[in-house]
């Protein structure tokens, strides 16, 4: 695990570049419209579509009506829950080793087959974490409505950690969506850690950027700003040099 933040979506596109390493190196070699590549680059589209949906609904079991050669999307989603409630010594993951050499063309299988059990155990990860994100980014968007019908008062709980009502018509969308990420931090001595999320719900800074202005609507003055920044004082930080 890494210190930077990660959602189900970027552990996938990870997998995709462990899968197909030959095509970033073809690209750093311009040899990127060779036909070996072009066909890699097709099985790797393919091989994320299954992912895509996969990740888009990871909880519902289906039936593929298509019968696609190799892993299906079905049978991932089918191990996912599967994954959810075994115990250690099932032969699950051994299921998913066998599914994932499935779901990759040949020119791929020989290089996850020779370190198998690392690939099999990050691609379990990615699975749970986007079955976990699934649920997880529904009770996040639904508390504000359950915390109105039961009553409840607003508290310091991370569900219910969201900007001002009042503040919500003038935060713009972040560019990159709403997005729900995630942090594994290794505790003191490094043999555990936690997995943190949070919720990017809108671009917070614009309001102060914007609030001499913000009176104009009503033909008001605004009031004058000053914004510092607190990071001048960090040790090597870039704006200690403004």
């Amino acid at each position: 695990m890494v210190a930077d933040y990660f959602s189900p979506f970027t552990l996938h596109q990870r997998l995709l570049s462990s899968w197909f390493p030959q095509i970033k190196e073809a690209e750093e070699e311009s040899r990127a419209g060779e036909p070996e590549i072009t066909a890699l680059c097709t099985e790797r589209d393919r091989v994320s579509a299954v992912l895509d949906a996969v990740r888009d609904d990871p909880l519902q079991p289906r039936q593929d009506s298509t019968n696609p050669p190799g892993t299906s999307a079905a049978d991932l989603v089918r191990l996912t829950l599967e994954l959810l409630h075994a115990h250690a010594g099932t032969s699950t993951r051994a299921r998913l080793g066998r599914a994932l050499l499935d779901l990759l063309p040949e020119a791929s299988r020989a290089l996850v087959s020779a370190d198998l059990d690392a690939h099999v155990l990050r691609f379990e990860f990615t699975l749970i974490l986007a079955a976990m994100h699934h649920r997880l980014d529904y009770a996040t968007g639904m508390w504000p409505v359950v915390e109105a019908a039961l009553s409840l008062e607003f508290t310091s709980n991370i569900l219910s950690r969201r900007p001002p009502w009042d503040y919500e018509p003038s935060i713009p969308e972040a560019p990159m969506g709403n997005i729900l990420g995630y942090q594994f931090q290794l505790d003191e001595g490094g043999h555990s850690g936690s997995l943190r999320f949070f919720r990017c719900s809108g671009v917070g800074c614009e309001i102060r950027l914007g609030l001499h202005a913000m009176p104009g609507i009503d033909r008001r003055p605004g009031p004058n700003v000053l914004l510092m920044s607190a990071t001048s004082w960090a040790g090597t930080s870039i704006s200690r040099n403004w």
